[in-house]
């Protein structure tokens, strides 16, 4: 592992760099090298910063670039830093912070008892803008331990949310109603899960590999949906908004790209680098 998040998986007998950052812009919109950027990378047990213990008493306990973590199990994370732009994902509420989760080399807790949930926040100058009508390609590595919660969102009508086993519902601003990706049994619970979600010329198609040594389980095509051109605004991950529709399970790692629309060789090279960087043992 080698700087700002860039790896190695193995291709045949050799051995290829990778990162997110190393995509590049690609897709059909024409003006993507306009916009074509890179607004948010956020790794398992990387740039994480507790500011209190499972109690509320203060602390300031940060982990290291080698994995290694003076964070305590169930510690409180107040800040977990961008891997790109320099800049941290805030939750000063107790209450509200996630919990870090030594079992899994620094994967987030996150909750929501029906009153009270946990999420992490974009600053304001850099939250996500997604333009109408622009590429756009979404990863998330999570482990869901109920079905109801959004990934990421904004507002109560801009929103990534995970329905059942079923379904995932995405609703963007100026859509008029949610859009709901349907494939019988795609989600699964308690289960190490990559979630891609990229928009190529106004369809935005889902994708879900199980994170398993079954390569039949990989890059599952969930659903394609038409009329998804809006614009989307993502200021909140591990929830819509405040306590709304708040995730509960785990979130690893997160990658956001404008303008590009990722094909069926990077979602594979994404998945094999998932796979190597997180522990599957738990899954």
């Amino acid at each position: 592992m080698l700087g700002l998040g860039v790896g190695f998986f193995k291709l045949g007998c050799d051995f290829v760099e990778f990162s997110p950052l190393s995509l590049t812009c690609g897709g059909a919109v024409s003006d993507c090298e306009d916009c074509f950027d890179f607004p948010l990378w956020l790794r398992k047990g990387k740039g994480l910063t507790a500011t209190t213990d499972n109690s509320g008493s203060a602390v300031s306990r940060s982990n290291g670039e080698d994995g290694n973590a003076e964070i305590l199990d169930n510690d409180r994370i107040g800040l977990w830093e961008d891997r790109t732009n320099g800049f941290s994902l805030t939750q000063t509420a107790h209450a509200d912070k996630p919990l870090y989760d030594t079992s899994v080399r620094g994967a987030l807790q996150f909750r929501h008892d029906g009153s009270t949930a946990s999420w992490m926040v974009i600053p304001a100058d850099k939250q996500v803008v997604i333009g109408a009508g622009k590429n756009f390609s979404i990863f998330v590595q999570a482990k869901p331990s109920v079905f109801g919660g959004a990934l990421m969102g904004s507002s109560s009508t801009q929103f990534i949310k995970l329905v059942d086993a079923n379904s995932m519902e995405i609703q963007f601003h100026g859509m008029g109603e949610s859009q709901t990706a349907t494939r019988e049994g795609s989600f699964t619970l308690n289960k190490v899960t990559n979630y891609i979600i990229t928009r190529c010329e106004e369809t935005t198609t889902i994708y879900v590999d199980l994170n398993s040594d079954d390569k039949a389980l990989r890059d599952q095509l969930v659903a394609s949906l038409d009329e998804t051109g809006g614009a989307f605004t993502i200021n909140r991950i591990g929830a819509a908004a405040d306590d709304v529709l708040g995730w509960v399970g785990d979130i690893r790692h997160v990658a956001i790209w404008n303008c590009k629309c990722l094909d069926a060789d990077e979602r594979n090279m994404i998945y094999e680098w998932a796979e190597r960087y997180s522990n599957t043992s738990d899954s």
